[in-house]
């Protein structure tokens, strides 16, 4: 039965409709006919049967025998009827409301079946059999599909949306995605707000960020067959990102100091500041309380761009200064994130901002990443000792695993009897970048040989660090159930180089004084090969 989708606010039933059937003279004659002839079988055969018994009066088995056979003409008849009253009604409903999607088929027994937003795990397409053409796929077959499962249950799947061109049903399925980001995620944290926003271009690039972390939550690109593809890691609903459930990193805008510092200490004009130390001594991404954790105050949001800022106060996890920090996500038309960071302070601080989405762009995090092409525009990388804490060296990457000047797979070498890769357990290293701040050409590359999705990354920041899902370990689920293994994703973090205000690198200072603004800038851009 055709139906329309239709993504406008129009009240059905007291919800907005996503679809609505509707009815087919063709098939109230088809289905009007059937159940005619089903019903004059059905008296047929009662007359006989009665006819039977005060001519003959058989014996009991003979008319259970009759009973069975006359039943068959009477299930056709019901199930002819029920197709008319669907018809006749106008088929079948799919709408939705704030809890869920309500699919409701208004047959001769009506039936509704409400799917709750954070119940969704899948929407797909219905590949049909060859059969169904011969039968225009209304009578047998449906063209979406919905992959559902409820709490502490079985998994559900339920077809709908009959005789939808393909147009359709992209649109459908994106709508769909849209309205789950929309319902499923809005809670209360710590008295605050936590929403969930999409971002879209013209292109066909789509990302949802919350402002839980500042994180990218998905991040839709198309491949080199037109196919959107999710190309980062993360978790299904926004409880998990809650530190209490998950300590990660996934798709968030660290702060406020990115990477490691030595033993959780900085000295600030001769004063020396303890910071929490959450990665053996050492103060890891801003602490254990550090601001992917934090809810951002959404300042502006549109189709492409959304601003998020936070407020961070003198002494929050043994920072000096009060730090007013801003985060602005935009998707450019030429299929970019662009990522712009400013901070201010009232007092001399430390300031090193960066992303930590984990990419996967095979778009399926089931997969390793070892077999993406990898290019860094670098000559030198920070050699690292034992506790993660660079060395204090520039080391050439000359003749070892660490040199990607040219294209090479990330797991050429990501095994090899090195001393740096051993302490890493992989990659887990800062790469001193050539582009020295210009963010007009790419520092890196990266490429999926299976979808042809190619990323480069421009930035203003000296350094990236690149790490490769080291420990990951399988003990964290994702999206659509996804089981996050060893090197399920790569990491691609602009910033200063780890332990800069210790460290003292001249091309690296991580220092915000009263008067300054912090700016930093990254890209990611997308292509297909």
């Amino acid at each position: 039965m055709p139906t329309n989708p239709d993504s406008d606010k129009n009240e059905l039933d007291g919800r907005t409709k996503l679809l609505r059937s509707r009815p087919e003279p063709d098939l109230i004659l088809f289905f009007g006919l059937c159940t005619l002839i089903g019903s004059a079988f059905c008296i047929i055969g009662l007359i006989s049967l009665i006819w039977w018994i005060i001519d003959e009066w058989p014996d009991i088995f003979g008319i259970l025998f009759f009973i069975l056979l006359l039943m068959l003409p009477v299930a056709y008849t019901l199930y002819a009827l029920d197709m008319l009253v669907w018809q006749v009604k106008g088929a079948e409903t799919v709408s939705y409301d704030e809890n869920g999607i309500v699919i409701h088929l208004k047959k001769l027994f009506d039936r509704k079946t409400i799917i709750p937003w954070n119940s969704i795990v899948k929407v797909e397409k219905f590949e049909k059999p060859w059969w169904t053409f011969f039968r225009r796929s209304y009578l047998y077959d449906a063209s979406l599909r919905i992959h559902y499962r409820l709490e502490n249950g079985p998994p559900y799947t339920i077809k709908f949306g009959l005789l939808l061109n393909e147009k359709q049903e992209d649109i459908i399925i994106d709508r769909i995605y849209e309205l789950q980001d929309m319902f499923s995620t809005k809670m209360e944290y710590n008295d605050s707000a936590i929403n969930l926003f999409t971002l879209e271009n013209a292109r066909g690039l789509r990302a949802t960020i919350t402002n839980l972390g500042g994180r990218v939550v998905s991040l839709f690109v198309p491949d080199r067959n037109g196919i959107l593809r999710d190309v980062v890691l993360g978790f299904e609903n926004v409880e998990d990102y809650l530190p209490e459930n998950h300590r990660s990193d996934f798709g968030a805008a660290i702060g406020r100091y990115a990477n490691r510092l030595n033993n959780g200490q900085i000295t600030i004009d001769g004063k020396t500041y303890q910071l929490p130390q959450n990665d053996g001594k050492n103060c890891l991404h801003g602490g254990p309380d550090g601001w992917q954790y934090r809810i951002f105050n959404v300042e502006k949001e549109g189709d492409n761009r959304l601003v998020l800022s936070l407020v961070s106060e003198d002494g929050d996890s043994g920072f000096p200064g009060n730090v007013c920090a801003r985060v602005t996500y935009m998707l450019t038309d030429d299929n970019a994130l662009d990522i712009q960071y400013e901070a201010v302070t009232d007092e001399p601080t430390v300031i090193n901002m960066t992303n930590h989405s984990y990419f996967n762009l095979n778009g399926d995090a089931s997969t390793d990443i070892l077999s993406h092409l990898l290019t860094i525009d670098a000559d030198h990388y920070t050699p690292i000792g034992e506790t993660f804490i660079p060395t204090g060296e520039l080391a050439s990457v000359e003749c070892t695993p660490m040199d990607f000047r040219q294209p090479k797979p990330i797991g050429r070498d990501i095994a090899a009897d090195f001393e740096q890769l051993r302490i890493g357990r992989g990659y887990d290293h800062n790469w001193v970048l050539n582009t020295k701040g210009d963010d007009s050409r790419p520092c890196a590359r990266l490429q999926s040989p299976v979808t042809g999705i190619a990323l480069e990354v421009y930035t203003t920041e000296p350094g990236m660090q690149v790490y490769t899902g080291n420990f990951l370990d399988g003990t964290v689920v994702g999206k659509g159930g996804v089981v996050y293994q060893r090197r399920a994703a790569v990491c691609l973090e602009t910033q200063k180089f780890p332990d800069s205000p210790n460290q003292r690198w001249p091309e690296s200072d991580a220092f915000l004084r009263p008067g300054e603004v912090y700016r930093s800038h990254t890209m990611f851009r997308f292509s297909k090969q």
